[in-house]
């Protein structure tokens, strides 16, 4: 979900500016710009040669640290875009509820969290130190209720965004 989320903001950015003709831009992507650059860059940016590009690289560069995976950063990250909506469309394309869609993502987020940065070792009394239980079924269904949720969120960008 990381790479397709940096990777699909970093794509929108060009055709959301020239979209809204640079007015009425999302305060999050305004507010990114300005913290990733100064004054005299964007001049000198406006006189290059395909100045979107380097506003997009700018957005990039400005989100490359963060990792977009748990709930809140998702919904952060979605603001750039000015797709704060996003949850609610996905919910409605794969007939659940806002609530429910973020109670089903972020355990998945979560055990990937444990995984990676934990070792996925437990962490109560009893199973503190060894590894917790994983099965080919809870991995496969992780896959599917990723994939469905991020082709959700990617056709709503998609609509939104031509």
């Amino acid at each position: 979900m990381d790479a397709y989320f940096h990777d699909k903001i970093g794509e929108k950015v060009v055709p959301l500016v020239r979209m809204k003709a640079g007015r009425n831009l999302p305060g999050k992507l305004v507010e990114t710009i300005r913290a990733g650059t100064t004054h005299d860059r964007l001049i000198e940016i406006m006189l290059e040669e395909r100045p979107l590009a380097h506003v997009a690289t700018i957005v990039r560069r400005s989100l490359a640290d963060a990792t977009i995976q748990n709930v809140g950063k998702i919904d952060n990250a979605l603001k750039v875009l000015g797709c704060e909506d996003a949850w609610f469309h996905a919910a409605k394309t794969l007939g659940t509820s806002r609530k429910k869609i973020k109670k089903i993502v972020q355990p998945y987020v979560d055990r990937r969290h444990d995984i990676v940065h934990e070792g996925d070792l437990g962490k109560g009394k009893k199973n503190k130190h060894s590894l917790k239980r994983i099965t080919r079924p809870y991995t496969a269904t992780a896959v599917d209720r990723i994939e469905n949720f991020v082709q959700a969120v990617d056709g709503f960008i998609d609509s939104k965004i031509p």
